[in-house]
């Protein structure tokens, strides 16, 4: 089985070729000047687009024709394709996924898994479902485990503002408003594929211990984890809060990278996300070396 999945799963370079996980291109329009960002482009790139643009930048979402082609280049070495998605309610791309798989003629088989989170919270089920396929697991038990995983997972985001979640159209202007007035930093969550306001730290209190918090007291103690950790230009506060987590659970894989381009838009400088996703209700316990 050939795994696809969208740039915004934030896989590296030497990931994607480690697995052959084939990626869809990804594009970010600048006031109508489109940007190939399928190979990331630098954060301070990003910041440059978002303060010149008149208006803020979109992604460009893919096609279901996009979609018809990269399953049809897959299935020429393998049939049985798994294209594993950032949330449907955070793109468009889940939806013309779906219609591009259901228009692909035998041999050819596609099956479509939606994330239900995004960045490295996607990456991550990827990463997972190449190591069971690796192995040798049967298909119908990968498809069952990457779904515990996805339902188990929990995502949580931090952003120095939300003007540019507001500017991108992922908060209202009244809930930045508000942050920004009570010199808070909100807490955000995924909620079933869409972002949660679930509350706010002060500004001054330790962001990576309390985000470590929050995430303990909803996992639970002597849970055996994956952890990805996303950061907007702050590798130091990344590396606080990985040990935060380290304090908290039992940490069994890590992987601290930048924010995906698509991502970053919308987060911004000073952002931290976490992605803990728990292996210990699976059934199998992945070995990445």
């Amino acid at each position: 089985m050939r795994i696809l999945t969208n740039p915004g799963a934030n896989l590296s370079r030497e990931i994607l070729d480690r697995y052959g996980i084939a990626i869809t291109p990804q594009r970010i329009v600048v006031d109508g000047q489109v940007h190939d960002t399928t190979e990331p482009p630098p954060l301070a790139t990003i910041d440059e687009w978002v303060k010149r643009a008149k208006v803020h930048p979109t992604i460009e979402v893919n096609t279901q024709a996009e979609f018809i082609e990269a399953f049809r280049k897959d299935g020429q070495r393998d049939p049985a394709i798994l294209a594993i998605m950032n949330s449907r309610k955070l793109m468009g791309s889940y939806d013309a996924a779906v219609k591009a798989a259901q228009s692909i003629a035998a041999p050819l088989h596609v099956e479509i898994l939606d994330s239900k989170t995004t960045d490295q919270g996607c990456g991550l089920t990827a990463v997972l479902a190449a190591e069971a396929l690796r192995a040798g697991l049967e298909i119908p038990r990968v498809m069952s485990m990457l779904k515990s995983f996805v339902d188990a997972q929990c995502t949580l985001l931090t952003v120095e503002t939300l003007d540019n979640l507001v500017k991108g159209g992922r908060a209202s202007f009244l809930k930045a408003l508000f942050a920004n007035l009570l010199n808070v930093t909100p807490l955000i969550t995924m909620k079933e594929g869409s972002l949660t306001n679930i509350g706010r730290i002060p500004r001054g209190s330790s962001v990576p211990e309390a985000m470590a918090g929050w995430l303990f007291e909803r996992l639970g103690p002597g849970r055996t984890v994956w952890l990805a950790i996303s950061h907007g230009g702050s590798p130091a506060r990344a590396a606080s809060l990985e040990a935060a987590l380290r304090k908290r659970f039992d940490v069994r894989h890590v992987s601290t990278r930048a924010f995906q381009a698509s991502v970053y838009l919308h987060v911004g400088a000073g952002a931290l996300g976490a992605f803990v996703c728990p292996i210990d209700g699976l059934g199998w316990e992945p070995k990445i070396t």
